[in-house]
């Protein structure tokens, strides 16, 4: 039985947009969403049980994706003060590799 708690994208060889944020939707089981920031982050506060996020290959990204690294950080960084605000309950993330 896996925890349905956790989500572990794996950003190993993200190259484009669209997969870069498809795997963090599929990962945090968040169905069919339009592959974007506001879309993450909106869905992240509302739509998942997940309370952890374990990054996986955050260094193995494409350098054709500068700057996505830093912005997945702080979308999460906002999810979690939204949750702590709102539901007195953590979002947290660990960076695996």
């Amino acid at each position: 039985m896996s925890d349905r708690t956790v989500a572990f994208p794996d950003l190993t060889g993200c190259s484009m947009p669209y997969d870069f944020f498809g795997r963090i939707i599929k990962a945090c089981d968040l169905g069919e969403r339009s592959h974007n920031r506001d879309a993450v982050s909106d869905f992240l506060r509302t739509a998942t049980a997940v309370d952890t996020r374990c990054i996986t290959c955050e260094q193995a990204i494409d350098p054709a994706l500068p700057g996505y690294i830093p912005m997945l950080h702080t979308i999460l960084d906002d999810v979690n003060h939204f949750r702590m605000k709102f539901r007195n309950t953590p979002f947290t993330v660990i960076v695996l590799s």
